[in-house]
């Protein structure tokens, strides 16, 4: 299998999903999944997922399913289990509790394909929704509540020339209150993140406000350069985009954005090129 996914603005080739068999909302880390705990449409979110796959494979992309591991309530936020480097697989170490294991799915199908792993037996402070392949052996990393590690592990394990580190404050990982939208231009909400960092000189910012945070508006996939993956809901940022040029897909996931976490969520990039 070829694996890599280090080169954002190259097309998507290959994703790794997670099928939302055990989904479900034990946890509210906004307000507004009060009303959700316990109380999710597991048909719809099932049909919806399918609906994802769906129209990702509509667009040439292979797709790879992690094992479904019982009583995992957010295994569907398959992003969060690690990256893909074509070194191999670094996996994630979850900080919540009841997220902690996840990151085996992603080992079990590491083993069945022959992936490297590249922990290295280390367990340091790391997840996958904190961490941005930018190209050209940069990348970012999301240093908040659920990531802290060294950037020298990541540096070391993944070969990065450059690894850009933003500091936030947002309940979620980076990837709700930051995305990319291309080499020079980002949408990132102010409130939540360090925007005064280095990695923003030269760049372009499209704010996002607290609606946007709220309807997880940031949290779509790069599929190619000018062209991404989003959910239909958040359709006003996807029309700010538009007037910058970017060619928008919109998909339907409403019932599993309850869980936290939306489209690039719920996609772990397996190959681009």
């Amino acid at each position: 299998m070829i694996y890599g996914a280090e080169e954002v603005f190259k097309p998507l080739r290959a994703v790794i999903l997670a099928k939302p068999d055990y989904f479900n909302v034990i946890t509210a880390v906004l307000p507004q999944q009060q009303a959700w705990m316990n109380n999710v449409d597991l048909e719809k979110a099932q049909y919806q997922h399918r609906q994802l796959a769906d129209q990702l494979e509509g667009l040439g992309i292979s797709i790879y399913y992690l094992p479904s591991l019982e009583g995992k309530v957010d295994q569907v936020f398959a992003r969060d289990a690690g990256v893909m480097s074509s070194r191999g697989a670094l996996l994630s170490n979850f900080t919540a509790e009841w997220r902690k294991g996840e990151e085996r799915a992603l080992a079990a199908l590491c083993e069945q394909y022959a992936i490297p792993i590249l922990n290295d037996g280390k367990a340091f402070s790391f997840e996958g929704g904190d961490f941005f392949f930018l190209g050209k052996g940069k990348a970012l990393i999301g240093k908040g509540p659920r990531t802290h590690c060294e950037n020298d592990d990541l540096v070391r394990l993944l070969g990065l020339k450059l690894l850009y580190t933003v500091e936030h404050q947002s309940p979620h990982h980076l990837d709700a209150v930051l995305n990319i939208v291309g080499e020079d231009v980002v949408v990132v909400n102010r409130k939540y993140v360090d925007y005064k960092a280095p990695y923003f000189l030269g760049k372009k910012m499209i704010d996002l406000d607290e609606e946007d945070f709220e309807n997880l508006a940031a949290n779509y996939i790069l599929l190619d350069r000018g062209l991404i993956l989003a959910d239909r809901g958040a359709h006003r940022l996807q029309q700010r985009l538009q007037k910058w040029g970017i060619d928008v897909i919109e998909v339907d996931v409403s019932e599993l954005k309850k869980g936290g976490g939306s489209v690039r969520c719920m996609t772990l990039p397996l190959r681009r090129g």
